[in-house]
């Protein structure tokens, strides 16, 4: 199957979800999140703004808050097609950009992906290698050789979002981690440790 189908059939599936369905799984993997230790100690976090029944992000979004530290969200710079990191300390600090997704306003603090400890990288799919299926244009993978070698990426996603195999470029963005709300899988080295939980 190649990525573009795949990316269809993922999509079709996820957009079957009910509201209901995606609140449920969505809180379940995100207090997993919240449990972690890297996310207990990283200083600066990367995390994205949820769209089109994505794995939710506003429960991880306030316990950082409140825990003061550094949360940055993406800009897209569609005409340099590339994103930028803003800090984010507040819902008012996200208006609604580019494919209606909210993103940090125009004027805050900006972080090279250098210093980000922490990154949660959004998709469509993952394997168990971390191979990652995204929407197809390239923005994450674009910055995968600017973030530094410690910064730890991490996958929401529903269980059905990881599949046997993701047809692999090696400009692709990998993770280290996949979240869903019946697992936790751990990937080093290209090999993986599942661990399940309730």
């Amino acid at each position: 199957m190649t990525k573009k189908e795949l990316r269809k059939r993922l999509l079709e599936r996820r957009s079957e979800l009910s509201d209901d369905d995606v609140a449920e799984q969505s809180l379940r993997i995100q207090r997993k999140v919240i449990a972690l230790k890297k996310f207990q100690s990283a200083k600066i976090v990367a995390l994205y703004s949820d769209i089109r029944k994505e794995v939710a992000t506003g429960e991880i979004f306030v316990v950082f808050l409140r825990r003061d530290k550094v949360l940055l969200y993406p800009r897209v710079l569609k005409n340099r097609k590339q994103l930028i990191f803003a800090q984010v300390k507040s819902r008012e600090d996200l208006k609604e950009g580019n494919w209606g997704i909210m993103e940090p306003r125009i004027g805050l603090k900006e972080f090279s992906p250098q210093q980000i400890d922490l990154m949660f990288i959004p998709g469509v799919g993952f394997d168990k290698e971390g191979r990652r299926l995204g929407y197809g244009q390239g923005y994450y993978d674009r910055i995968a050789g600017r973030l530094q070698k410690d910064c730890i990426k991490i996958a929401l996603a529903f269980d059905f979002q990881v599949v046997e195999e993701i047809p692999d470029s090696s400009r692709d963005i990998r993770v280290e981690k996949i979240i869903t709300e019946k697992r936790v899988i751990e990937i080093k080295n290209r090999e993986f440790k599942e661990v399940l939980v309730n």
